[in-house]
């Protein structure tokens, strides 16, 4: 079987076209180890289309690499950080079925299922042009061994199964007469491990005298991973390369043509200590600014954190000049995984969810929500009416893409300072969003009150983001991946203190307004949009992109049936329709005055959006902690309606003749 072509997003700036699914073919999946048995869902077809398993816990030190596969069996355990032999894990143990889904672990055994440990897996299904399982055993002769990747391979690894040998690796940027091992921090060395030929999209070859590929009668297992620079844009999905380091916290940049979700990277020239195999992904953190969760391929250490690589919507960017990631002069190879192309969703709940926790106040101890969904933007805020909700630690927008957190009432850059050690992603099993930590006060996210968590995710025709640095050249084209114009955008400077701007579809590329503010805002000024529209993959800012800091836009759209960017004017009547073309009404609404002062009013369905005015509301644009309607605006200003919401008699959010934007979610 194929992968699926679909319609996918393609590359900014170039055509959209048919496009491979990457998440048929890869995943990485987070959980936590449990002593029983457990069923990892990651939608890869691993009983139907075969593959590999690669399973590593986080957070203790002289835990295995734990790789299975389906040509070897569910019961036999490779480590990559070790010389040995594959083991036979006993029954019911350790990985215990490939399943159309996924697969399922039995209890702890081998690294792969520990107690209250959390753990990643990487999951690689067989797919023509992507990754191919081969098996064989060895005959100490010249040879070729077949294969079905259906390209040349890039990246091969080879290991003996049946007694101690290295990790053998031949990699494109290296050539066929060198190797380099996986397990140890040495560099490329002269070798004829490849039988100095080139392998080809059916063959590689194999010399008759090197025992660590190809001894007699031994047992070895060989991965196979493809490049897809030949193929048209929107079919490649993987990646090896080579850069060279040049030392420097700002450089290199490697070009893939797409956002990354995974890259592994070792240093081919010097050997050191430092001299690891790394290995980031997405959803342990590859943070745009800030550390990033790394393990080493060679050893058993358990998960660290730096400041080593940013990915961009076209590839990465170096961010260290350590010896692991960029030594000036030395070569570095690579191989790097496209992001899953994001995908127009079927139903509002695949990408929204809002629910309550209560802190506990206690450090390490998890406070989680799970929202069907892994999320890239949390909005997280305190239900109490006594505390400061949008103080600095009280309620924050907190975004995968980047360490450090952001209030939408202040002009200051991200808090920082250690926030990210007391929040994760991904828990429970990729599916929600937990706390970890506490801090002296009352109004942080882990006090002992009541809480509202909302989940974001990035899907095409509904949410982006991007992360970005300004080039200070008075016009500046970012590209996005939301597939469609933008409807709404918020800007905010990441690395300085300024306000939210935001731009509506309803005001036109000459205006913006405040996040921060309740002011008019919408002054015509060519500094913020550059008088420009924003397309389906690009938008543009003015002079105020300065070429020192780093910023930050969230990109909104209206998507039929789930969300709806618009704009209204007041009549001042009673049950005045706002029809979104939803058909069960608003879970989230935001409404501003776009034609004068005005707060920004938030309503989500744990708040209250009901028949009554006992609605509790949040202002997003400053620190007034959670009122009622009743308080707010003296009537039931906002009230459910199927298509949308309706709006109460002449109040706030329905003067006559007064003008309003809104943001609706189904």
């Amino acid at each position: 079987m194929t992968i699926e072509r679909k319609v996918g997003m393609g590359i900014a700036g170039q055509p959209t076209g048919p496009g491979p699914d990457v998440a048929e073919v890869f995943s990485t999946y987070l959980y936590t180890g449990n002593t029983t048995t457990q069923n990892i869902v990651n939608d890869i077809d691993l009983a139907g289309e075969g593959g590999l398993v690669w399973i590593k816990e986080r957070d203790r030190a002289n835990t295995s690499h734990s790789l299975f596969d389906t040509e070897r069996g569910q019961n036999k355990w490779l480590n990559t950080a070790s010389t040995g032999k594959s083991e036979t894990v006993p029954a019911g143990k350790a990985l215990t079925s490939f399943n159309s889904d996924g697969f399922s672990l039995g209890p702890s055994h081998f690294g792969t299922e520990n107690s209250a440990q959390n753990l990643t897996s990487w999951t690689f299904r067989k797919a023509p042009k992507f990754f191919d399982v081969v098996t064989y055993t060895g005959n100490a002769t010249i040879r070729t061994m077949a294969h079905s990747l259906g390209s040349v391979p890039a990246m091969i690894i080879i290991k003996a199964t049946g007694e101690s040998r290295p990790w053998v690796v031949y990699h494109s940027s290296l050539g066929n007469t060198k190797h380099i091992f996986l397990n140890a921090t040495t560099p490329a060395t002269t070798a004829d491990s490849w039988n100095n030929t080139t392998p080809t999209d059916s063959v590689f070859s194999l010399p008759g005298h090197m025992a660590d590929v190809n001894g007699a009668a031994q047992s070895y297992v060989a991965y196979l991973f493809a490049d897809n620079s030949s193929e048209l844009a929107d079919n490649q999905m993987i990646k090896c390369g080579t850069y060279t380091g040049n030392g420097s916290a700002t450089g290199p940049v490697v070009n893939l043509g797409w956002e990354p979700q995974w890259i592994m990277i070792k240093n081919s020239s010097y050997s050191s200590t430092a001299s690891h195999w790394i290995l980031i992904d997405k959803m342990r953190g590859m943070a745009v600014s800030g550390d990033d969760g790394r393990l080493y391929v060679n050893n058993s250490d358990a998960e660290t954190s730096g400041n080593m690589v940013a990915p961009t919507s076209t590839g990465f960017n170096v961010r260290s000049g350590s010896t692991t990631v960029n030594r000036t002069n030395d070569n570095y190879i690579y191989m790097a995984i496209r992001a899953p192309m994001m995908k127009e969703p079927e139903a509002a709940t695949d990408l929204y969810h809002t629910n309550t926790y209560t802190g506990n106040a206690t450090q390490d101890t998890a406070v989680a929500g799970s929202f069907g969904f892994p999320p890239d933007l949390m909005l997280v805020s305190s239900l109490s009416a006594t505390s400061n909700s949008w103080s600095t630690y009280g309620q924050m927008l907190i975004p995968r893409m980047f360490n450090g957190q952001l209030t939408p009432t202040a002009k200051d850059g991200p808090q920082s300072g250690g926030w990210e050690a007391y929040y994760a992603f991904d828990i429970p099993n990729n599916q929600g969003w937990g706390l970890y930590g506490s801090q002296s006060g009352t109004t942080y996210l882990n006090s002992t009150t009541p809480w509202a968590a909302s989940a974001l995710k990035r899907a095409k025709g509904f949410l982006d983001v991007v992360a970005y640095t300004g080039t200070g050249s008075g016009s500046q084209n970012v590209s996005h991946s939301l597939g469609v114009v933008p409807e709404m955008m918020w800007l905010k400077v990441r690395s300085d203190q300024d306000n939210w701007s935001v731009y509506h579809s309803s005001l036109g590329n000459t205006k913006r307004l405040i996040l921060n503010s309740g002011s008019s805002g919408s002054s015509a000024n060519s500094i913020y949009f550059n008088n420009t529209t924003p397309t389906d993959s690009v938008f543009t800012v003015g002079s105020i992109s300065n070429a020192a800091h780093t910023y930050v836009a969230y990109l909104f759209a209206t998507l039929a049936g789930i969300s709806k960017v618009g704009s209204y004017s007041g009549n001042g009547i009673n049950n005045h329709v706002i029809d979104c073309g939803f058909t069960a009404g608003a879970r989230f609404i935001l409404i501003k005055r776009s034609n004068g002062a005005g707060d920004w009013f938030m309503y989500d369905s744990v708040r209250g959006i009901t028949s009554t005015s006992n609605d509790g509301l949040l202002y997003l644009n400053n620190t007034q902690a959670q009122v009622t309607e009743a308080a707010a605006t003296g009537v039931d200003a906002v009230r459910p309606h199927a298509s949308g919401f309706q709006l109460d008699s002449d109040n706030t959010l329905n003067h006559s003749e007064l003008d309003y934007i809104f943001y609706a979610i189904a």
